[in-house]
C-alpha cells in the first residue's frame, strides 16, 4: 500500500486538533512530514511523536518534491495564496472552509486548478458524518417518500473573544459553524437552490462578527431552514427531516445521536375522493386517516465528527492515489459560499 507524505500547513486547533489526529489514525496511508506554523513552540509536541520536519514558513515544505499532500489549515484569509502556491508545486491540497474569504478569491482558486499540475479539495468534513450517511440511507430508502423540507438548528450559549469574534480574519457564525451544516444540507438534497434569505446578528461576541445566522433555501421542490446561535440557553434537535410519508428526527442523548424515523406505507391508506366528486358543504366530519406508523431507531456514539475526519482523509488517499473523486470538489462549496457571502452581504457583515 502506497504511503502519503504529508505536510501540515497552520497548526493551530484544526492543524493540530483536527488534521493531524485523523492522519495519525491512518499510519498505513499517511506519514507526517513536515508541520510549519509561525508559533514555533507549537510543533515541539508533533515533531517528538512523528520526527517530521517543522519550519516557521510553507515555503521550504512546498519545495519538498517527496510531500504528496498539504493540509492548508491556515486562517481563511491565508488560504488563496498558500493554495495556489502548493498547487503550483504540484501537490493535492486540502484546504479548510470556508475555503476562500469571497466569491472572487474563490474563482481566482478554481481557475487556478484547472491550469496548474496540483488539485485541491475543500474540508467539508461534515459530508462525511456518520448521522449524515444514515440519514442518506433511509431517505433512499423512499420510507419517508420524497422530502420537502430539512430543518437544522444549532444553539449553545457561548461568548466568543477570539480571532473568530472579527470580521477582518474571517470570524463569525455563518462562516464557522453554519456553513457546515448548509453545506450538509445541499448535499444532501442534491444542491436544489431556486432563491434564498437570511438574517444575522451580532448579540454577544466581543468583536464585530455575526453569532447569530439564519439562512433559508428554496428549491424547486425543496425548502431549507438552518439556524445557529450563540445565545440560546437551550438545545435543539439536530434534524428533522420531512417527507411525504414520513419525518426524520436526530437528537442528542447524553453522550450518543440517536436517529428517529417514523413513517407510513401509503399502500394502507384509505382512497381519497376525487376531487370532482367534492360537495361543496361539510357532513360535520373533518377528514382522517387511521393511520399504522412504523418506528424505526438508530444510535451511535457522539464522536464529534472525530471518524468524520478521518473519513475525509481516507477519501484524499484514494483520490490521489487510485484515481477516486475528489472528497469535496471546490465547484460545489463554491455554492454555499456564495449563499454565506450574500448573506453577509445583505446583513451587513
Amino acid at each position: 500500500m502506497r504511503k502519503l507524505r504529508v505536510g501540515i500547513i497552520g497548526f493551530g486547533r484544526s492543524g493540530r486538533d483536527i488534521h493531524s489526529a485523523a492522519l495519525l489514525k491512518l499510519p498505513e496511508k499517511y506519514e507526517i512530514a513536515a508541520v510549519s506554523d509561525t508559533i514555533m513552540d507549537r510543533l515541539s509536541e508533533i515533531k517528538e511523536k512523528t520526527s517530521c520536519a517543522v519550519y516557521d514558513d510553507c515555503e521550504k515544505m512546498l519545495s519538498d518534491k517527496s510531500i504528496d499532500v498539504i493540509v492548508n489549515a491556515t486562517p481563511s484569509f491565508q488560504h488563496k495564496e498558500v493554495t495556489i502556491e502548493a498547487m503550483q508545486a504540484g501537490k493535492f491540497v486540502t484546504v479548510e472552509k470556508p475555503f476562500a474569504p469571497s466569491l472572487k478569491e474563490a474563482d481566482e482558486m478554481i481557475a487556478a486548478a484547472a491550469k496548474l499540475r496540483g488539485r485541491f479539495s475543500v474540508f467539508q468534513n461534515r459530508r462525511f458524518d456518520t448521522e449524515l450517511l444514515k440519514i442518506m440511507e433511509i431517505i433512499k430508502s423512499g420510507k419517508i417518500g420524497e422530502v420537502y423540507l430539512v430543518r437544522n438548528q444549532v444553539g449553545s450559549y457561548q461568548r466568543r473573544d477570539d480571532w473568530q469574534a472579527l470580521k477582518q480574519y474571517g470570524g463569525g457564525t455563518l462562516n464557522n459553524t453554519l456553513i457546515h451544516y448548509l453545506d450538509q444540507a445541499l448535499f444532501l438534497t442534491g444542491f436544489d437552490i431556486k432563491r434564498t434569505s437570511s438574517l444575522a446578528l451580532k448579540l454577544l461576541s466581543a468583536g464585530d462578527a455575526e453569532d447569530f445566522g439564519k439562512i433559508m433555501v428554496v428549491g424547486n421542490k425543496i425548502s431549507l431552514d438552518i439556524e445557529v446561535t450563540a445565545a440560546s440557553a437551550y438545545g435543539f434537535p439536530r434534524w428533522v427531516i420531512f417527507g411525504k410519508y414520513g419525518t426524520i428526527l436526530v437528537e442528542n442523548d447524553a453522550g450518543d445521536i440517536v436517529i428517529k424515523t417514523k413513517y407510513l406505507d401509503p399502500s394502507k391508506l384509505r382512497v381519497l375522493t376525487e376531487a370532482r366528486n367534492i360537495k361543496p358543504y361539510s357532513d360535520y366530519k373533518y377528514p382522517s386517516d387511521n393511520i399504522e406508523w412504523l418506528e424505526e431507531t438508530d444510535r451511535f456514539d457522539n464522536d464529534y465528527c472525530a471518524e468524520s475526519f478521518v473519513r475525509y482523509h481516507e477519501a484524499v488517499w484514494e483520490c490521489v492515489v487510485n484515481g477516486g473523486p475528489i472528497p469535496v470538489p471546490p465547484e460545489s462549496a463554491r455554492k454555499v459560499l456564495e449563499i454565506v457571502e450574500n448573506s453577509k452581504k445583505e446583513n451587513g457583515f
